[in-house]
């Protein structure tokens, strides 16, 4: 009988372990070394359910193993996120911001994962500014070819939102004026008898980036089907 109940209360002990693996897609031994590393995140946080959400994180961010969760827990102790709402909200936050920061990479054609900086300057443009999906995507076009695309497109996001510039139509329109004051500052003195006005070099540019629209449109349609963004547009 004694063996017996120690039997069931190592297999207890076991149980919440084996669920975060589970949780994870981990494939690790359940043994004394992995139980005091769970044990150790006990002690950070009693809560099961955040530590599970924890593991959620990281195996989302293909950081599969425990000592990931560890760190994770400690930020969210020392942030004040000790609860299982309060990690699911952290997580939902997260994923949106990092799944957008992924989204203008693959427009830009940079490889990796976001860097922390990054993702959270555009955690700031979902929650700070209150920017859309869509106003953000628009404008990432704009930052293409600069040598460092989010601190740029964060210039042009700030600036716009200042000037009260929040839907794409708008940063469309604007773009294109922009485009059009630069064109007419470099084009040459026109023939006698033939001027070309400001409103005509305008009404080019924003026919050529009217194209970005349709663009925006179908990739918008593209990530939520592939559930890459919150299709509740949340923050729109």
């Amino acid at each position: 009988t004694q063996v017996r109940q120690q039997q069931d209360a190592e297999s207890r002990r076991a149980e919440p372990l084996k669920a975060l693996l589970s949780v994870m897609n981990l494939r690790a031994t359940v043994n004394e070394g992995t139980l005091a590393v769970y044990d150790e995140m006990k002690q950070i946080c009693p809560d099961e359910g955040v530590i599970l959400a924890a593991g959620r994180l990281c195996a989302g961010q293909q950081q599969g193993d425990l000592a990931s969760v560890l760190q994770v827990l400690k930020a969210w102790h020392s942030q004040g996120i000790t609860t299982e709402a309060a990690a699911a909200d952290f997580n939902r936050r997260f994923k949106r911001a990092d799944d957008m920061a992924r989204a203008l990479y693959a427009d830009w054609g940079k490889k990796g994962a976001p860097s922390r900086k990054d993702r959270e300057t555009v955690q700031a443009w979902l929650e700070e500014l209150k920017l859309s999906n869509e106003m953000i995507l628009a404008c990432g076009d704009f930052a293409r070819d600069a040598a460092r695309p989010v601190e740029y497109l964060n210039r042009i996001l700030r600036s716009y939102a200042e000037r009260g510039i929040t839907t794409p139509e708008a940063a469309l329109a604007e773009h294109g004026a922009f485009q059009a004051a630069r064109k007419e500052t470099k084009a040459p003195t026109a023939a006698p008898g033939r001027s070309v006005s400001a409103q005509q070099y305008e009404q080019r540019a924003y026919t050529a980036d009217s194209g970005v629209q349709e663009w925006l449109k179908d990739k918008i349609q593209e990530m939520k089907e592939n559930g890459g963004l919150d299709p509740t547009g949340a923050g729109s």
